[in-house]
């Protein structure tokens, strides 16, 4: 994919939120969005790449497709019976095993769903 402002789309539903949504979160112009959309600019200012990444969570050189995002370690049906397995056990070791070669960023955005979801 070549197209910055399909990788800002991308990022924007992994992130759950619109594109508009992030302009008006961000302050951005719709415009300067709209413009990216149909080819009529084709890159963004460093300041507003910064102020979108941050936005998203990702790096700039993400978003310009520089930089790609390491796949997570275990697929879904495996986590999903690691999980089973915990609750089986009513212990934790087997989420343990999935921590170890997991990056601390998803560690940690793990444990803010965890506790968003405990506190509903």
């Amino acid at each position: 994919m070549d197209n910055l402002y399909e990788r800002i789309k991308i990022k924007c539903a992994e992130k759950g939120v619109s594109v508009s949504r992030m302009c008006l979160e961000t302050g951005m112009s719709k415009s300067t969005m709209s413009s990216l959309k149909r080819g009529v600019t084709k890159d963004l200012s460093a300041p507003t790449l910064k102020k979108i990444a941050d936005y998203l969570g990702v790096t700039i050189s993400q978003l310009l497709g520089e930089e790609t995002k390491k796949e997570p370690v275990s697929g879904g049906d495996e986590l999903i019976e690691i999980l089973e397995a915990a609750k089986e056990r009513s212990d934790l070791r087997a989420l343990f095993m999935l921590a170890k070669d997991t990056p601390p960023d998803e560690i940690k955005k793990t444990i803010s769903i965890l506790k968003a979801l405990k506190d509903d």
